[in-house]
């Protein structure tokens, strides 16, 4: 199946989104199964001005939909339509009635594939990561390069899965890395 990213999605301009994307293209490792996804920043600032995404007043949603909203929109992408969706969130520091600093989602998508979400304003380092689980390999995207360098540096780690004489997956296939 071809997957097709729109441009509107801030993660679609990255290399290593643009490769994976060439990479599912070819169904060579067979069809999308689960997806696991982290997007973390540094953590909360002092003040509501340096921290617009912790503001509810600005920011009305929280840190999967203010955020990671590019995450969810990247799964829908891969994955198809959320038919279902499970959700958690904490908020365990910053004023009182703020935002949450912690929010994961599970959802399942309309051909079945099953994603975890997890956007954090305490992952204490910029971070961006996606596994996705293939039929017969495995994608893993590290970091996202940028003009500023905060969740660089940005890489895709791909394996295709190889079996025994009885068509059984052995553990831990060659994995080729490349970096953006």
């Amino acid at each position: 199946p071809s997957v097709t990213l729109r441009s509107a999605t801030p993660l679609a301009v990255h290399g290593s989104i643009l490769k994976a994307q060439d990479i599912l293209e070819t169904a060579s490792r067979g069809g999308v199964l689960t997806i696991r996804m982290v997007y973390g920043q540094a953590g909360p600032s002092v003040t509501p001005e340096e921290d617009w995404i912790g503001d509810a007043a600005l920011a009305g949603d929280g840190a999967l939909l203010t955020a990671g909203f590019p995450l969810i929109d990247l799964v829908q992408q891969l994955a198809g339509d959320i038919v279902e969706a499970y959700g958690i969130a904490s908020q365990r520091l910053g004023p009182p009635g703020g935002m949450d600093d912690n929010a994961f989602a599970l959802v399942r998508c309309a051909g079945g594939v099953v994603a975890q979400i997890h956007a954090s304003r305490t992952q204490w380092r910029n971070t961006f990561r996606m596994e996705i689980g293939l039929e017969r390999g495995y994608l893993w995207l590290e970091g996202l390069a940028s003009e500023d360098g905060a969740y660089a540096p940005e890489m895709l780690i791909s394996a295709r899965v190889k079996t025994d004489e009885f068509d059984h997956a052995l553990a831990n296939p060659p994995e080729e890395v490349r970096s953006f």
